[in-house]
């Protein structure tokens, strides 16, 4: 391993690490655009110039690596006078847009201008502006803003393994496009506004939404498949109510063990249900043909009676319950507690097929589209031993053999193929839904309780690959909702079982004592990058 000395400070790092890299472990940030940490070297902006002791002249920190005894300046004059050379070429043409463009504040001309340039114009010509701005599909290009990385050419050949975006004309007039400005058809387009180091590409599902200095960023999992690829979420200051929307966009946040640096666009525009009007935000307890909005604790005591009647009546053999693997770990586990262990409901079965066929791909995207599968798989969520499984439990309900029904966030309604889920439900006695939006199996209830939505709570999903990964509180809950491990604990006092969690850190914690799966990990040290299940066991049985 390779001795370099940069800025005066000597460190050891890996064969073949590039000056660029090795100065950011030494603490020196070297100004750079073109390279990009999940993408091959082009060498091609020319901003990240040093100066090695012994060169005859300065050279790319991105394309050069370390040798033993190498003594590199980040800093000396002749480095800042290239840099600030640089920047005064790209700025020649570059349109001075900020006020509009959606990349002000997290932009590097901005950044790198204020930090390297601060230089008076020399320029008194009339810029050569392009002018051309082209809708391409989810994306918008400012061909003007670019400043040919060629980044967004890279990441099409290299991650998403096709050749949309290429370069036309020469000189000046040389630019970025696709062909006849076609649209990109790939799921990927999203990574192209973050990996732009300037505001080229816009997403219009942000463009001219929020300026970024406004927002505050919280880490959390996406939900929308088993990936559970590693993001963050652009929310709203909590000091600021806005109306209209709270989370704003989200990012992917970089995970080498999940998803790299990368998200797909499916997952990166799955946030708008967060703030959706038919969104479920009050307890509604059935009265007649309509609901009553009534308080939690009626609520409670609602669904409570009808759980405890249909038990002394009928057994627990008479109750059935359909989890979610949308649901946190933490609210399965409380689950699996209250109605398995504390109830003696033998019928649990999350295992409910989707209405369609998931679309998935070599890159990130997983056919499951649900963030918690393996999490179910593990919490054991199936029939008990005499338990029936979902097509038996739908059996049960039509023939009057079940008569209390508790169904988490699903929508049974493509499950009955003639369309009488109402004829086929109406037998029960009760009909207990959580959830967090309205489906045609929540609008049959006796018994609406209103959940949370990942960004409202915190918790811990575990992806396919059996990683366990936290998630944060970004937003405060909509209306009435709360987190579902905290609906179960309520549910379990209102019949008057001792359950006493108070955060979900606690029911992760006892989780971890009580899964084999899960031993030996605790929610206050998952860290930000998760930490995969079974880890300590397989450890002990070696």
């Amino acid at each position: 391993m390779p001795n370099v000395e940069i800025d005066g400070r000597t460190i050891e790092v890996d064969e073949g690490t590039s000056i660029l890299e090795a100065a950011g472990q030494a603490g020196a940030a070297i100004p750079h655009y073109c390279y990009h940490a999940g993408l091959s070297i082009d060498g091609t902006c020319r901003m990240c110039l040093v100066e090695v002791e012994k060169s005859p002249k300065l050279v790319i920190s991105c394309a050069t690596p370390v040798a033993e005894g190498m003594v590199v300046r980040t800093e000396s004059e002749p480095v800042k006078k290239a840099v600030a050379d640089v920047l005064e070429y790209l700025l020649i043409n570059h349109p001075l847009d900020c006020p509009i463009c959606d990349k002000a504040g997290e932009c590097g001309l901005q950044d790198y201008y204020m930090e390297h340039g601060l230089y008076s114009s020399r320029m008194h010509e009339k810029k050569w502006l392009k002018g051309k701005v082209i809708d391409i599909g989810q994306l918008v290009l400012d061909q003007d803003r670019c400043i040919l990385c060629t980044r967004c050419v890279r990441f099409g050949d290299e991650v998403v393994g096709d050749q949309e975006l290429g370069f036309i004309d020469r000189g000046s007039r040389k630019t970025i496009a696709t062909f006849m400005d076609q649209p990109l058809k790939n799921h990927y387009t999203g990574n192209l506004v973050d990996i732009c180091p300037v505001g080229a590409f816009t997403d219009k599902d942000f463009r001219f939404q929020a300026r970024v200095w406004y927002l505050e960023q919280t880490k959390s999992v996406c939900p929308g498949c088993s990936r559970g690829c590693n993001i963050e979420v652009h929310h709203t200051m909590r000091r600021f109510r806005f109306e209209h929307k709270r989370v704003y966009r989200l990012l992917p946040r970089y995970n080498p063990e999940v998803n790299g640096h990368w998200m797909c666009d499916f997952g990166r525009h799955g946030y708008h249900s967060v703030d959706s009007p038919e969104r479920l935000f009050f307890p509604l307890v059935r009265d007649g043909d309509k609901f009553s909005q009534v308080p939690w604790m009626e609520a409670m005591r609602a669904a409570a009676e009808a759980l405890r009647g249909a038990v002394e009546a009928h057994g627990p053999e008479a109750v059935a319950v359909i989890p979610s693997a949308q649901s946190a770990n933490e609210d399965l586990f409380v689950l699996r507690e209250l109605f398995r262990d504390s109830l003696g409901v033998p019928h649990i079965d999350y295992r409910v097929p989707a209405a369609e066929e998931g679309y998935e791909d070599e890159i990130l995207i997983k056919a499951d589209k649900n963030p918690n599968t393996h999490g179910c798989a593990d919490l054991g969520l199936v029939p008990a031993d005499g338990g029936r499984d979902l097509d038996a439990i739908l059996a049960g309900c039509r023939d009057g053999t079940i008569k209390a029904l508790v169904v988490c966030h699903h929508d049974l309604g493509h499950l009955f193929p003639d369309g009488d889920q109402a004829e086929a439900l109406s037998g029960l006695e009760a009909l207990v839904f959580l959830g967090s939006l309205p489906t045609s199996t929540q609008a049959l209830a006796s018994v609406v309780l209103p959940a949370s939505v990942y960004v409202e709570r915190e918790g811990t999903f575990t992806n396919f690959a059996g990683r366990v990964q936290r998630f944060w509180q970004a937003l405060e809950p909509l209306g009435e909702a709360i987190a579902e491990w905290d609906i179960w604990v309520g549910l379990a006092q209102a019949l008057g079982l001792e359950c006493t969690y108070r955060s979900a850190g606690d029911a992760f914690d006892a989780l971890a004592q009580a899964v084999e799966a899960y031993a030996g990990l605790s929610y206050d040290t998952l860290g930000a990058d998760g930490e995969p299940a079974g880890v300590a066991v397989a450890e002990a049985a070696e």
